[in-house]
């Protein structure tokens, strides 16, 4: 699994938080934590000419650098779910056929109609756009408030990873519930700490080797009984266990032959 950055994981941890069990659309999650008032962002879709406009603070629209951190956002997000569909951690299901022409995904856009014939409302607040020249979306006293900009190349990018009834799988709940550490991951760690663990008493119990003129062989033969079934019942366990139980070894064979020579 790639690493995600702060953004991602704000939104992998929010999709953690949907009932796997339960129908719920993609678009309704994105206008709950994207597509917000808050963040002023808005993607309204034309499907039977696959028309494709995304929205942003009318205020901003004239600043290259925020079109562009936008545009970064949008897509950092639309690659994150069809990355996490890849890895089966994901399922959006697309609908085979589009029920609606016009699709909003915004958290104030839930009342979609037709008016004059070319006035698309938005909302009960009056919000609305042209569908002739739809780049811009007014409030009910005609002030610019959202501008956009063509994204229709992507359209079919777009809509299969944004439309549709989403399920997030187990194993993305359990890598939040374990703070973004997958199975894998768990158990690695794991076994470097049974490793080191290991390793730490090998080096004990080679330093009390040394300098225990008590130790006898048979004390010896034990230690080193112990310290094998350690590395037998760990699995994947670095193997600079067993080249300090070898060294451990040497110490207590020339140990015991500096005791003999002493007693002589």
């Amino acid at each position: 699994m790639r690493p995600f950055n702060k953004n991602e994981l704000k939104i992998i941890e929010n999709l953690s938080k949907l009932d796997p069990k339960k129908m719920q659309t993609c678009t309704r999650f994105l206008q709950d934590t994207f597509f917000t008032s808050k963040s002023k962002l808005a993607l309204i879709v034309k499907h039977d000419s696959k028309d494709l406009l995304f929205y942003i603070d009318s205020e901003l629209f004239d600043n290259k650098e925020e079109i562009n951190k936008k545009n970064h956002d949008l897509f950092e997000l639309i690659n994150l779910l069809d990355y996490l569909k890849s890895i089966r951690y994901l399922t959006i299901v697309s609908p085979s056929e589009k029920l609606n022409i016009f699709e909003a995904l915004h958290s104030d856009f839930n009342n979609l109609r037709i008016e004059n014939e070319n006035k698309l409302i938005l909302n009960e607040n009056g919000y609305y756009l042209y569908t002739n020249s739809p780049d811009i979306i007014y409030d009910s006293e005609n002030n610019e408030k959202l501008k956009s900009g063509k994204l229709n190349e992507y359209y079919e990018y777009i809509y299969s990873n944004m439309f549709g009834l989403i399920f997030p799988s187990e194993e993305l709940i359990d890598f939040v519930k374990h703070d973004f550490k997958t199975k894998d991951d768990r158990k690695h760690k794991q076994n470097l700490f049974v490793g080191w663990v290991g390793i730490g008493l090998a080096l004990i119990l080679g330093i009390l080797g040394i300098w225990n003129p008590f130790l006898t062989k048979d004390n010896s033969t034990q230690v080193l009984n112990k310290l094998k079934s350690i590395n037998n019942n760990t699995s994947k366990i670095s193997s600079d266990i067993k080249e300090t139980n070898i060294e451990l070894k040497k110490t207590y064979i020339l140990k015991k032959d500096d005791i003999s020579k002493e007693h002589k």
